[in-house]
Formats: C-alpha cells, sequence, structure tokens
C-alpha cells in the first residue's frame, strides 16, 4: 500500500501525491516532494516515512534551515 501525502499549496490550491514508504522533502531537484520558492526550506530538509500505511514518521536530515 502507498502513502499518500496531501499538499495544500499557500494559495489554497490542494492535491495528492503517491509517496510509497519513503520520500524526501525539500527544494532540490532530485526530491520526492519539492517546495521550489521559499529560500528557507533546504534541498534536502526532511524525510516522511510511512509505516504500516497507518504510522508516519518525519525526520529533520539536519539542514541548516533547520
Amino acid at each position: 500500500m502507498q502513502a499518500r501525502l496531501t499538499i495544500t499549496t499557500p494559495n489554497g490550491e490542494t492535491f495528492e501525491k503517491l509517496i510509497g514508504n519513503t520520500a524526501i522533502i525539500g527544494r532540490g531537484s532530485s526530491v520526492h516532494v519539492r517546495l521550489s520558492g521559499d529560500p528557507q526550506v533546504s534541498r534536502y530538509h526532511a524525510l516522511l516515512r510511512c509505516h504500516n500505511g497507518v504510522q508516519y514518521q518525519l525526520v529533520d536530515l539536519g539542514s541548516s534551515n533547520g
């Protein structure tokens, strides 16, 4: 079962993205969930893990932006 991430943009648009069991979030070109346009988001900002389809873990990747 793939995890589904729902994202709401600053202007209110909502969309879903299938992320599998893990996804890297950031503004880099090779991440799974790209948050471009915000200089406070690092290229590799966080890792999202899905466990058993019901538990989620968000891990800070130690970026300088926190």
